[in-house]
């Protein structure tokens, strides 16, 4: 009776290690929470959680009246690519200088819309920073760990200065 239990208890043992466990990335969530002003400098603040913590890189997309632009970065803030994040709900917060048009005295200056790389929205136009800011704008935030992504689209209010 003994060896009777035994075996079929290593027999369900055997059985029950065998089963494959399906582990997914899941994609992380880019949520811009404002937008603010610095002096001349415009700030969009953006909040990112990855269950998995995978940095991420992130796309800003201006909803603007003749279309959806992207929005480049000026060398204020943190930028798009390798962004950290967090798995509680507060996330990580990020800012990200929405770039100007090069000036005269910029020299040598790469024109912002130059410098983006290849887009996470399909969007191709871009959006340089508006000599006054807007009132409000509305912004699709993007991003992406390694294998994938996930958008979120907020209306948002400028506000001066920028509070973290």
């Amino acid at each position: 009776m003994k060896r009777a239990v035994f075996g079929l208890t290593a027999c369900l043992a055997l059985v029950a290690c065998d089963e494959v466990v399906d582990v997914r990335n899941r994609p992380p969530s880019a949520e811009a929470v404002g937008l603010c002003s610095e002096g001349d400098r415009l700030f969009v603040l953006v909040r990112l959680v990855d269950l998995e913590m995978d940095p991420a890189d992130l796309e800003l997309v201006a909803m603007l009246p003749d279309g959806a632009a992207r929005i480049p970065t000026g060398a204020g803030g943190d930028g798009l690519t390798g962004l950290s994040t967090e798995r509680t709900a507060e996330g990580r917060l990020h800012r990200v200088e929405w770039a100007a048009p090069c000036g005269p005295d910029d020299a040598p200056c790469t024109a912002p819309c130059d410098r983006l790389g290849a887009s996470l929205s399909g969007v191709q136009a871009c959006a340089l920073r508006p000599t006054t800011p807007p009132a409000s704008l509305t912004v699709r935030a993007l991003a992406r760990d390694t294998s994938t992504g996930a958008a979120t689209e907020t209306a948002l209010s400028v506000t001066s200065p920028c509070a973290e």
